[in-house]
C-alpha cells in the first residue's frame, strides 16, 4: 500500500495559502474604502444670522418705566407713541426746528393722582447727524427753562449724570405765589437715542438714578 501522507500534506498546504490571499484582498480592499471614506471632507454648513428688524417694529413700553425706577410718590401712568410729525401734541420743549425722530415713544407719570408735566420721552434716529442736531437744540432748552424762571426760591443745581455719550441735568426748586413749583431734567443721547427725563421733584439725583437704569436698558437697542 502506498503512503498518501505527503499528497495530503501539500493539499493543505495549498489551501492555506489560497485561503492567506483571498483574506490579505479582503482586508486591503476594507482599508481603501474606509480611507476613501475617511478622505472626503465633510459639508459645511453656513448659517445665515435673521436681519435685525427694524426699531420701528420694536416694543419699547416694556423698557420705559420698572419698579424701582421713579423717585418716591411717583407712579407710571399713560404712554403716548402717536406723536408722528404732529408736533402741536409735543411738549414746549420741542420746538418747531426739532428734527422728527424715526420713532418717538413717551409715558408720564402722576404724583398723587395728578400729572404735572413729569414724563420720559424716548426718541430715535436713523441719522447721527439729526440726533445730534436734537441733542443740541434739546440742551439749550433744558438750560433756558430751567435758569430762566420767575419766582424762583432757590439757585438751579446742575449735575453732571455722567449718562450716555453725553448729558445734562438740573433740578430747582421755586415757588410761585402760594404754589410749589420743583422740577428736574435729565438728557442723555446715546449712539442715536436721545432721552429726556421731567420730573416734577427738585431731587435731580433721583432724576438722574432713573435716567441711569434706563439708559442700561435702551443701550443695547440704540447702539446695535
Amino acid at each position: 500500500m502506498r503512503n498518501n501522507k505527503p499528497k495530503i500534506a501539500t493539499v493543505v498546504l495549498v489551501f492555506l495559502f489560497i485561503t492567506g490571499c483571498t483574506n490579505n484582498n479582503t482586508a486591503v480592499r476594507g482599508s481603501s474604502s474606509q480611507e476613501t471614506i475617511s478622505s472626503t471632507s465633510t459639508p459645511q454648513i453656513i448659517v445665515t444670522p435673521s436681519p435685525k428688524p427694524p426699531l420701528t417694529t420694536v416694543d419699547f413700553e416694556p423698557l420705559l418705566i420698572l419698579t424701582g425706577d421713579l423717585p418716591p410718590g411717583f407712579n407710571p401712568s399713560q404712554i403716548t407713541d402717536t406723536m408722528n410729525g404732529v408736533k402741536s401734541k409735543w411738549p414746549s420743549l420741542f420746538t418747531e426746528s426739532f428734527p422728527q425722530p424715526d420713532v418717538i415713544i413717551s409715558q408720564s407719570m402722576e404724583r398723587e393722582g395728578t400729572n404735572a408735566g413729569s414724563a420720559v420721552y424716548v426718541l430715535y434716529y436713523n441719522s447721527s447727524s439729526l440726533q445730534n442736531t436734537a441733542y443740541t437744540i434739546m440742551r439749550d432748552r433744558v438750560i433756558l427753562v430751567s435758569e430762566d424762571k420767575p419766582g424762583r426760591s432757590s439757585p438751579v443745581e446742575k449735575l453732571n449724570p455722567e449718562v450716555g455719550d453725553q448729558s445734562i441735568a438740573y433740578g430747582y426748586k421755586r415757588t410761585l405765589g402760594d404754589g410749589n413749583f420743583d422740577g428736574s431734567f435729565v438728557l442723555f443721547s446715546e449712539c442715536r437715542g436721545l432721552v429726556l427725563v421731567k420730573v416734577n421733584t427738585y431731587r435731580v439725583d433721583q432724576t438722574i438714578s432713573y435716567a441711569k437704569r434706563l439708559e442700561r436698558r435702551l443701550k443695547p437697542l440704540f447702539c446695535r
